[in-house]
């Protein structure tokens, strides 16, 4: 089963690597790094069941198109 959050900073799914962001200077980061590489936020609700459906359907369809 694909986990979003671990205990992990960083989790590495095939070409894909989550990285949970927790606070306004991680953003920055991410957002100053996706100059050289793409980046996607998504902000995920453990508690939200539409949240988790759309997740398993993101990662669905990233994996059908290979990454």
């Amino acid at each position: 089963m694909f986990r979003l959050f671990s205990k992990k900073k960083e989790e590495e799914q095939g070409t894909m690597t989550w990285i949970p962001l927790s606070n306004q200077e991680e953003i920055d980061k991410m957002l100053v790094a996706s100059k050289e590489k793409p980046a996607i936020i998504f902000k995920h609700s453990t508690r939200c069941g539409i949240s988790n459906m759309v997740l398993e359907s993101f990662i669905a369809e990233l994996k059908k198109n290979g990454f």
